[in-house]
């Protein structure tokens, strides 16, 4: 299960920084740098916390790596899954569905800083919604 966990590492890491945690000109190179070089650091404007399980993901020593339940129970995870949850709850209890319009209402703050084409995307999406629930589609 570590290795399954180091690849999950690489991914956070790519998901953060946009680009790979080992990189070289050619294939060689990348592999010398998984196997000898530093383990990478996310920037700083990621939790110090976020940067812990990464860099544990990402040991060389798979007797080092946390298993995925590990993981799961360290306490930075279990404070951010029950904050998505407490966040998320009302979905179900509110409509009986998760559509967009119940998370965008109850969302910190409203939307996320949409460029013009997503945010354009979004609203067509719950004007659709709007549409169907008036007519009886939904």
């Amino acid at each position: 299960m570590s290795l399954c966990c180091r690849a999950l590492g690489c991914l956070l890491y790519q998901m953060c920084c946009l680009t790979h945690a080992f990189q070289g000109p050619n294939f060689l190179s990348v592999v010398m740098k998984i196997v000898e070089g530093d383990t990478p650091a996310l920037p700083a404007a990621y939790s110090p916390d976020l940067n812990s399980v990464m860099r544990r993901m990402l040991q060389k020593q798979p007797t080092s790596r946390p298993t995925a339940a590990q993981i799961l129970k360290s306490r930075f995870l279990e404070e951010n899954m029950q904050k998505m949850k407490d966040r998320f709850v009302f979905v179900s209890s509110e409509r009986g569905n998760s559509d967009a319009a119940a998370v965008a209402k109850h969302v910190d703050g409203g939307l996320p800083s949409l460029g013009p084409r997503p945010r354009l995307r979004f609203d067509s999406v719950l004007v659709d919604e709007g549409e169907s629930e008036r007519s009886g589609m939904s």
